[in-house]
């Protein structure tokens, strides 16, 4: 996982045919991402009040990776 200014980016260290940017990701709030956690597949990630929860998945189309939201939280009290 790569944090950007504008999201997130999963990196394909491992698969020969296809290295660099696998999927990429974009906060809905258009900011960038200040802070981000990942283990297996799934992403934290912080981009100004809002908080996201992201799923790695593989599109059985393409046979490539994609983020799914699965969860979304915003702070009114900041």
């Amino acid at each position: 996982m790569q944090a950007t200014t504008s999201g997130c980016r999963l990196i394909g260290l491992q698969l020969a045919d296809r290295p660099g940017c696998l999927a990429e990701w974009h906060p809905l709030s258009g900011r960038g991402v200040s802070c981000l956690a990942a283990h297996g597949s799934l992403v934290c990630l912080a981009s100004g009040a809002c908080l996201y929860t992201l799923r790695i998945v593989w599109a059985e189309d393409t046979q490539l990776p994609g983020f799914n939201l699965i969860a979304y939280a915003k702070s009114y009290n900041l």
